[in-house]
């Protein structure tokens, strides 16, 4: 890939990037407004365990969503050290079509395939995947 070609597409995950973080920041800042408006008031007990229930929903939200913009801020700045396209895991170059659909991916196809598997042996009920096989 010529310079020039490597500088547009560059620009163009960056974009990508801060447009998707932009999204998540406003997305976070509802949560957070939400969030508020739960606690403002708690007139019933069936009223105070939907607002828990609800509370927990949320945290979780936040917590990927910020998953999510740490992810982009490492993809940002592996575009600023012009590393953003190779991956963490083999070295190997990440695929233009891989970095488009995910921009903020850090491993090439094949060790996101095994990475995914390994998580899947090693995850729950991978004991009874193992006796079954």
């Amino acid at each position: 890939m010529d310079a020039d070609k490597k500088r547009t597409k560059k620009s163009t995950i960056e974009d990508k990037l801060r447009e998707r973080r932009k999204e998540l920041l406003v997305k976070r800042l509802g949560i957070e407004e939400s969030w508020r408006n739960l606690h403002l008031s708690e007139i019933e007990l069936t009223e105070k365990a939907t607002n828990e229930y609800l509370a927990a929903g949320l945290s979780q939200l936040d917590a990927q969503d910020k998953e999510k913009i740490e992810a982009i801020d490492r993809a940002l700045a592996r575009l600023q050290a012009d590393i953003y396209d190779i991956c963490e895991s083999c070295g190997e170059v990440i695929s233009a079509r891989r970095l488009e659909a995910v921009p903020w991916t850090t491993l090439c196809r094949d060790c996101a395939e095994e990475r995914e598997q390994g998580a899947r042996l090693t995850g729950p009920g991978a004991e009874i995947e193992e006796e079954t096989e």
